[in-house]
């Protein structure tokens, strides 16, 4: 014989099923939350890369500028 729920079983089951989809999506805003942040993260160490990788050559064209004749430096 197969048992019929009662209705408190299904209040029950409904009450469990509504607090994992809370805890669900919760779960999935907090991991684009720290998707976004890493994302962010990246965004600034690219940037930062390649400002060092610009640095020497910016450092050797001021050095250049120093250098150069004055008639063909801007004023």
């Amino acid at each position: 014989m197969s048992k019929k729920p009662t209705l408190a079983n299904l209040q029950q089951q409904v009450t469990e099923l509504t607090q994992a989809l809370q805890r669900e999506r919760a779960d999935s805003l907090n991991l684009r939350r720290r998707v976004e942040e890493e994302r962010a993260g990246m965004g600034d160490y690219y940037k930062a890369a390649i400002v060092r990788e610009l640095l020497p050559a910016v450092d050797n064209m001021e050095r250049a500028l120093i250098h150069a004749p004055k008639d063909l430096q801007r004023p």
